[in-house]
């Protein structure tokens, strides 16, 4: 049985860099749809965090 950590890995990359890019170019929004943007993928890199801390639990209980 295969676990995709690698691809939620890579998904929690993707959100950082998706992150990192809104705000490099919080210049071209107003300010306030930037932080609106910021919180959004600060919350989704959050719950992408979480999920990916259960899953290595689960693989830690299955490994025990």
């Amino acid at each position: 049985m295969s676990i995709p950590l690698l691809s939620a890995r890579a998904w929690v990359a993707g959100l950082c860099l998706a992150l990192a890019s809104a705000v490099a170019s919080a210049a071209l929004f107003d300010d306030n749809e930037a932080r609106k943007a910021i919180i959004e993928l600060r919350q989704q890199v959050e719950g992408v965090r979480l999920s990916l801390e259960t899953m290595n639990q689960r693989v830690e209980t299955l490994r025990q």
